[in-house]
């Protein structure tokens, strides 16, 4: 089995525990690597008791990079320093690949999503398994260009709720970005000097565009695409905090849902409405006793 990684902040704790839990239930991962705040320990702590949680701070996994810095990178090229945690997240999902003893494939899944059955992530060829998106933002491609000098080599986006990352191939993608120019800086900084500087307050970089395109390209055949069907605006429909009939009724159809917590303005009737249809499809569901 492999590990987690799991980024989160302060305001999706409450569903990052929904989505802890399970990720247990589903497919008991060997470690859950919440990475936070210092100051959000305490809530993954109590948890500990009950998962095998290990939390980390997250201005301390890559020395000398964090939001403070990252923020004052982006403020000194003259944009808005409140896009700075977006690339954190980024950057601390790449460098799981060197944490001691991390699994051989650690699976990146996002706090807000909750998987509702059991999912394959690797098949019989130990290819890991890919959920296709048609999302493209040219942006990602030309910050691709300029680190590594390669382009687009798939006709879909890897950009999904989760990645089942290969761990030494990440370690490849940083050594490559590391070796491929003259500067002495660290990685992370070549990635920020890569970004236009006008998409630095936006969307500049992707991490699963950047890993999926230079995996394919270096190792082919390592990825397999596959069906799965899922729902990202979850909480436009239950608001940010499913209860167990939303997930219930949403497990009929679905192998996960995200709940994304700005999702759910002017929408409160509807989400009562629904809330209580999930309640008779619970009761009324005849396979309801065989799913719990």
């Amino acid at each position: 089995m492999f590990d987690v990684i799991m980024p989160v902040v302060s305001q999706h704790n409450r569903i990052a525990s929904l989505s802890i839990a399970s990720l247990m239930r589903q497919i008991r991962p060997n470690h859950v690597y919440v990475i936070t705040s210092k100051n959000n320990f305490d809530f993954f702590n109590v948890l500990k008791n009950d998962s095998p949680v290990i939390t980390l701070d997250e201005n301390e996994l890559i020395p000398g990079i964090n939001l403070q810095s990252l923020g004052d990178f982006i403020e000194r090229a003259g944009q808005k320093r409140s896009r700075a945690g977006w690339y954190l997240q980024q950057f601390l999902k790449m460098s799981a690949c060197r944490l001691p003893g991390i699994s051989d494939h650690y699976l990146i899944w996002d706090a807000d999503t909750v998987m509702l059955r059991p999912i394959q992530f690797l098949n019989e060829k130990n290819q890991a398994l890919i959920k296709p998106s048609t999302e493209y933002h040219q942006p990602y491609f030309d910050t691709y260009f300029k680190l590594l000098g390669k382009t687009r080599s798939v006709d879909f986006s890897f950009i999904s709720e989760h990645f089942l990352i290969k761990s030494r191939y990440m370690q490849e993608l940083l050594d490559a970005i590391a070796d491929h120019t003259t500067s002495q800086s660290h990685w992370v900084w070549k990635v920020m000097a890569s970004i236009d500087p006008q998409h630095l307050s936006g969307a500049g970089f992707s991490e699963f565009e950047t890993y999926g395109n230079f995996v394919n390209t270096v190792h082919p055949g390592a990825f397999a695409l596959r069906p799965l069907k899922t729902i990202r605006y979850g909480a436009r429909k239950f608001g940010p905090i499913p209860n167990r009939y939303d997930l219930y009724r949403l497990s009929l159809s679905c192998a996960y849902a995200s709940f994304e917590s700005w999702d759910t303005e002017g929408r409160r009737f509807r989400i009562w409405a629904e809330k209580f249809l999930s309640v008779l499809v619970y009761y009324t569901h005849p396979g309801r006793h065989l799913r719990g």
